[in-house]
């Protein structure tokens, strides 16, 4: 029997490959979903547009002139619900939380689909050669919406041989035009562009029903089904008959010797305990999920592990011409232009940044940072709301904070009280800085002007581009694993989510997690 922990990205690429090679998987899960009468509101509100379930769904979330505090999923929390509590974590001062849901964080990601370079990723003992077929198998698993003519595309293949493609919004559209017209210029400078690529169905003739109608409610929850999320893999799989899928149980440790794996498991409803026997184990919880398990299975009670982080920023810009119909028209919300300022830049390390037009949140982040001004005057709040845009960005691990993990010895219940700290980077605020004064010293070339004194840098692990905890190594050592995410001690254990990741490069990291689980379900022996 062969087993996949978890039913996020990693989990579903590496059994999508686990198929092609004719093994049927079982996935052991926590496996959370939305509440039913949640899920009755999403398939009312796509039937009939029903205006009462669409206000259900977007309940519980804010925005302010610092972001959004927690992303929810239709107005729910269960990606992040019981996660905490049953990992018995009593200290996270960090921006990083696990997840319990059937898909993990891909019910609440922005979807954005980027690969490394060879030049981000000098640390691996892999190349960008080694994860390129398992890149433009990802895509056919995700579906990637990319329209090519912007100048980072030579540096950034897309590996898809469909790509679809969605339409901009009116913002992004005249920033488009600008970026096009000082293309030259700005790619002297280092400042490469293009359009954002994200896990959407976007191509009606390839996806039917499901392909993006342009709700503009994506930061909600696509009631679709749009947007990328790995339990409508898994789902689908299990409804096929071609994986088992075991939902409701907590993997606590992982135990190998010479007949085998044994898996040692509670029940998340009852907490009864339950033991599997199989051949192979494929991890993929989640970079603090995985951590506990390898920290209780190895033995490493009392050790500080490192998760590394790609930190995440966020500064509003202010479009020199504002785009009237902004506030109206029908438009898909996820990033739609990717900026790449690339070490030519003059900084030490290349940055990513996506690009959001108009959206309800900005609105109201907008009104509360006006406060009764925007009352008085609408006109105001029309102004801005014409001409904001939403930058967010990420460095490379190098440059960002880093988030401490550790497990206390067994208390008289038998748990093992969990840490989670975040630890400053005291070069992360200056690059940051560097990051924003470059594109002001470019504004007349970007028609738009950052707003310095919004610039909000977020603690580590806030941005959910997290991992390294057990970093792969052509010659590991204790705390390492090997280039098929083989822990010491462990033949037949593979980690396959971030947790392997050496370090962890400024562009978007899921579209490479899935590709490195992969690569090592597609190469591990059998």
């Amino acid at each position: 029997m062969i087993y996949v922990i978890g039913s996020g990205p990693s989990a579903a690429a590496s059994v999508m490959a686990l198929l092609a090679r004719g093994i049927r998987p079982v996935v052991i899960d926590a496996g959370i979903t939305l509440e039913p009468e949640r899920l009755r509101d999403v398939q009312r509100y796509r039937e009939t547009g029903d205006l009462k379930s669409l206000k259900n769904l977007k309940s519980g979330m804010s925005a302010s002139a610092k972001g959004i505090p927690l992303k929810l999923s239709f107005g729910s929390d269960f990606p992040y619900r019981e996660a905490s509590e049953k990992l018995c974590i009593q200290e996270n001062s960090s921006g990083a939380l696990p997840s319990f849901a059937l898909g993990g964080l891909s019910n609440v990601w922005g979807a954005a689909m980027l690969p490394y370079r060879d030049e981000d990723i000098g640390d691996w003992p892999i190349r960008m050669h080694d994860l390129a077929s398992h890149y433009r198998a990802v895509t056919e698993i995700t579906h990637l919406s990319q329209s090519p003519s912007g100048t980072m595309d030579t540096l950034f293949p897309s590996y898809c041989a469909h790509p679809e493609s969605l339409r901009l919004g009116s913002q992004a559209s005249a920033m488009w035009d600008d970026l096009q017209l000082a293309a030259a210029k700005l790619q002297r400078k280092g400042i490469l562009f293009g359009r954002g690529r994200v896990a959407v169905k976007a191509d009606i003739g390839r996806s039917g029903n499901a392909a993006c109608d342009y709700t503009g409610l994506c930061m909600y929850g696509c009631p679709n089904g749009s947007i990328y999320n790995s339990r409508d893999t898994i789902m689908k799989l299990a409804a096929e008959g071609r994986i088992e899928y075991l939902p409701d149980l907590i993997v606590k440790q992982i135990f190998e010797n010479e007949t085998g794996i044994k898996l040692i498991c509670t029940c998340r409803k009852t907490g009864e305990a339950l033991k599997f026997s199989g051949s192979k184990v494929f991890l993929g919880a989640g970079v603090i999920s995985s951590a506990r398990i390898l920290m209780e299975s190895m033995n490493l009670l009392g050790r500080k592990l490192i998760i590394r982080d790609s930190q995440y920023f966020l500064f509003p810009m202010m479009r020199l011409h504002g785009a009237a119909e902004a506030a109206v028209e029908k438009s898909n919300t996820l990033s739609q232009i990717f900026v790449e300022m690339v070490k030519e830049s003059g900084l030490t390390r290349s940055s990513h940044l996506q690009i959001y037009g108009y959206n309800e949140m900005v609105r109201e982040a907008l009104g509360k940072s006006l406060g009764p001004i925007g009352k008085i005057f609408p006109h105001t709040l029309r102004f801005l709301e014409e001409r904001i845009l939403i930058a967010q960005g990420y460095l490379h691990s190098d440059l960002s904070g880093t988030i401490e993990t550790w497990l206390e010895q067994h208390n008289s219940i038998g748990q093992a009280p969990m840490h989670v700290r975040s630890v400053v980077n005291p070069a992360t605020r200056d690059h940051v800085r560097a990051v924003v004064m470059k594109l002001l010293a470019q504004a007349r070339l970007l028609k738009a002007l950052p707003l310095f004194p919004m610039l909000q840098i977020a603690s580590p692990g806030r941005g959910f581009h997290s991992g390294g905890t057990f970093p792969m190594s052509k010659s590991p050592t204790e705390l390492q694993t090997d280039i098929l995410g083989r822990p010491s001690g462990f033949k037949n254990l593979h980690v396959i989510d971030s947790s392997i990741l050496p370090s962890i490069p400024a562009t978007t990291i899921t579209f490479s997690v899935m590709a490195n689980a992969h690569r090592i379900a597609s190469n591990c022996p059998l």
